[in-house]
């Protein structure tokens, strides 16, 4: 090695670790985000040889804890899945963040990030139980959305002047074989891909897939404290770092002044 290697080596260290510090900074300012899931930076050797490379692994299979909420149309998946949500494009995402809301100006359940709920209709003539059906954004009418219920198997109803309820849609719940190798976009969501796998939509609690839960909502996976630990181990290695580039410097000038 010579000392441009060591000066290298300390530039990507100090590289390295400022991605490991925002993502670990990342993942405590989403403490209290619905559905946010971390992201770890691990590190490996250089192709060269020479220095580290940060590599992104995403955390999306490991669930955050539960909390209850007073909105029947909050949900959360206690298992494997996710919901299917559409974004301004209509390209279908998926997300654990199920803090649905209804938009009066669209008729759409829309979750903070701005996603619409995909679901399958069965208003006209739709069959419940279809877990295959074409999923479509969720619309409903104010007078609908008052009155609002999601039982376990993803059944969204609502009530009449008489209090009997119709069905008007099922949510399904969306599975990936390999649901940490799905690509993350803006808003706690998620772009399918080869590297995750097919996507399959399933019944709520049937088929290997999780159970919809209404009035709950899934709280980020991350864990503070281990994150601030990572934060300062972090911090030190990149003083480390610039240790190594300050003696690669330093070395270099020592050459240098020999030659005058």
């Amino acid at each position: 090695m010579t000392i441009k290697d060591v000066i290298s080596s300390g530039t990507s260290g100090m590289r390295a670790q400022a991605s490991k510090a925002a993502a670990s900074a990342d993942t405590v300012a989403n403490a209290s985000t619905a559905g946010h899931k971390t992201t770890d930076i691990q590190m490996v050797s250089s192709a060269s040889g020479v220095g580290v490379t940060p590599v992104q692994r995403h955390y999306v299979s490991s669930a955050g804890s539960a909390s209850t909420t007073t909105s029947p149309t909050d949900m959360m998946i206690s298992g494997d899945g996710f919901f299917m949500v559409a974004d301004d494009t209509g390209e279908m995402l998926l997300t654990r963040a199920g803090n649905f809301i209804h938009d009066g100006e669209t008729g759409e359940l829309k979750n903070a990030a701005g996603y619409s709920l995909l679901a399958i209709d069965i208003r006209d003539g739709g069959q419940a139980g279809d877990a295959a059906g074409a999923a479509v954004p969720v619309r409903i009418t104010a007078e609908e959305a008052g009155s609002l219920q999601v039982s376990s198997d993803g059944i969204l109803s609502y009530a009449d002047a008489n209090g009997a309820r119709h069905a008007l849609y099922q949510i399904p719940v969306a599975t990936v074989p390999s649901p940490d190798a799905l690509t993350p976009v803006s808003g706690n969501a998620y772009r399918p891909g080869a590297r995750a796998g097919e996507v399959t939509t399933v019944l709520s609690g049937a088929d290997g897939g999780g159970t919809i839960r209404s009035g709950y909502l899934e709280g980020s996976n991350g864990n503070v404290t281990v994150e601030m630990t990572d934060l300062l181990i972090a911090r030190a290695d990149f003083i480390a770092s610039t240790k190594a580039v300050q003696v690669g410097v330093e070395m270099l000038d020592v050459i240098l002044n020999m030659k005058k």
